[in-house]
């Protein structure tokens, strides 16, 4: 993940968990694919939402993020569950895994194609012969050029850096040519929506192509490819890419 990135990750701690609570469906779906007691590396845990449900589940969960911020949450959610302060693109916890995985869009943080290799060679590193490696990310439709989107994300909550009632109001500017989506995060009083702080991060829009040549280059073969956890069928109009693939190496 860019260092810039990780800041503003580790600033929007507090926000977090009031945008990202809803994760057990995500827990259930991995549950298709890996039975109750095996070993599950989550890269990119964050504030332990996931972790939380996994473990719920029977999982032996293994957690690595690049934000001391959002571990020092998931710690206090989940203290029997190891965590680590690492760079998915380049770490070494010495062991293999039944499934890993990369959730919730934290793969669009990757942000050139030799990175994105070195995260899924990496990924390979941690995963068992035969295990499973499961991400999901953002996906541009092919025949939209450039759009802005916004939409409330948390109606009313009580803001601890301002000490006011807020409001969190989420923007999305996509820019094909560029590969970029943007994600806006603005903090705004309810009323006149006045925004009292905001939190920018650049994500990149990784096309099936450059994600499926990674993957083979990588090691892996692609099983499954929905448009959610769901299990809806991925289509080229998706707004989601969740892949399924099994290490062959």
């Amino acid at each position: 993940m860019p260092l810039d990135s990780r800041k503003t990750y580790s600033e929007l701690t507090d926000l977090y968990d009031l945008m990202c609570n809803d994760r057990g469906h995500e827990a259930k779906f991995y549950a298709s694919y890996i039975d109750h007691g095996r070993d599950f590396l989550e890269a990119g845990c964050g504030t332990g939402l996931l972790t939380e449900q996994l473990q719920m589940l029977g999982y032996q969960v293994f957690g690595i993020d690049n934000s001391k911020e959002m571990l020092s949450v998931c710690k206090t959610r989940c203290p029997d569950v190891p965590t680590v302060q690492a760079d998915m693109r380049d770490f070494d916890l010495g062991r293999k895994f039944d499934l890993v995985t990369i959730p919730y869009n934290t793969l669009s943080h990757i942000m050139t194609q030799a990175d994105l290799l070195k995260t899924f060679q990496c990924m390979q590193q941690h995963c068992r012969p035969g295990g499973r490696f499961i991400f999901s990310l953002h996906h541009h439709a092919p025949d939209v050029h450039q759009c802005t989107w916004a939409g409330v994300g948390v109606p009313r909550f009580y803001d601890k850096v301002s000490g006011e009632i807020s409001t969190i109001i989420r923007t999305y500017e996509v820019v094909a040519k560029e590969r970029r989506l943007t994600m806006t995060w603005n903090v705004t009083c309810p009323d006149t929506l006045e925004i009292r702080r905001r939190h920018t991060i650049d994500t990149r829009l990784h096309s099936r192509g450059d994600l499926t040549a990674a993957l083979q280059e990588a090691g892996f073969e692609i099983e499954d490819l929905f448009e959610d956890e769901n299990k809806k069928p991925f289509s080229d109009s998706s707004r989601n890419q969740v892949f399924v693939a099994k290490s062959v190496l």
